[in-house]
């Protein structure tokens, strides 16, 4: 719900301010989450109001008149990211994310979903992915963590009335893997700016604080990347699906498709002589 406000300042003066309400279960907490990113200086919308009732919070924030990325906005947010992936001393309320299905359960949905993709897309091997995915999330869960947005996408980036670019709908944000959130947007980054994922990534390397670069070749930052990509792409397969959007999910199936190789190649090394898994 959109609500523009008139009311007289302070000073006498009237003023009138458009907000954007929206309701979450009570555990998420975004508006815990929306004051410690702007305490901390992470551009976030203002949080004009925020009220608890039951187990739900409803939040007022300021309405963003653009949301969404374009191509001249791709440098800062990277820059905006890799401000969000460099923050520190992130308290256990803050970092925590939601648990999800367990394992067995979850593979049991991924196997279902593979089953159907692999119905209507018999030439890109997706009964192989199930056991790429299983020793490369291995790998991925012992990965450095940052703080993440978790669902970054292009619609959780917009524009103050004043020309800010802010991250918006944090709900989500928590503890992950480091490079979570530009897995997400490096399909949208390269696409909009007519970069190479590398490049990309120098990019968002480039605007990490000192404290939070990564050290080590390229190489090997690439790796990781590719590695958190395809693992979080495969996870969110059962969801893509019921989107029934079948471009994107095209899109999507060819990308785990082209980094399947390069992620076989990574886990296979974590085999010693003999086959056996470690």
């Amino acid at each position: 719900m959109i609500l523009t406000l008139s009311y007289d300042a302070a000073d006498g003066q009237p003023r009138r301010q458009t907000v954007f309400f929206k309701m979450n279960p009570h555990e998420s907490r975004e508006a815990r989450r929306h004051q410690f990113l702007a305490d901390r200086g992470i551009p976030v919308p203002q949080l004009v109001v925020c009220v608890e009732r039951g187990c739900e919070e409803v939040l007022g924030l300021e309405f963003l008149p653009s949301v969404g990325l374009g191509p001249g906005d791709v440098d800062e947010v990277l820059r905006l990211v890799a401000a969000l992936n460099s923050t520190t001393d992130v308290p256990e309320a803050i970092a925590r994310t939601p648990p999800g299905l367990p394992q067995a359960q979850f593979e049991h949905v991924l196997g279902q979903a593979l089953d159907e993709i692999s119905a209507v897309h018999p030439d890109l091997g997706a009964p192989t992915w199930l056991d790429t995915y299983r020793r490369a999330a291995v790998r991925y869960r012992d990965l450095p963590t940052a703080l993440t947005h978790g669902e970054l996408a292009a619609q959780h980036v917009g524009r103050t009335e004043s020309g800010r670019l802010v991250i918006l709908d944090l709900a989500t944000a928590g503890r992950r893997p480091r490079l979570a959130d530009l897995a997400n947007l490096l399909t949208p980054s390269t696409a909009l700016a007519g970069l190479t994922e590398r490049s990309v990534l120098r990019d968002y390397l480039r605007h990490l604080s000192p404290t939070s670069r990564l050290t080590g070749p390229e190489d090997q930052a690439w790796a990781e990347l590719q590695l958190t990509r395809f693992v979080q792409a495969v996870e969110a397969l059962p969801w893509r699906l019921g989107l029934r959007r079948p471009a994107e999910l095209r899109r999507h199936l060819h990308q785990i498709a082209s980094d399947q190789p390069a992620v076989l190649d990574q886990v296979d090394r974590d085999r010693p002589p003999g086959g056996v898994r470690i």
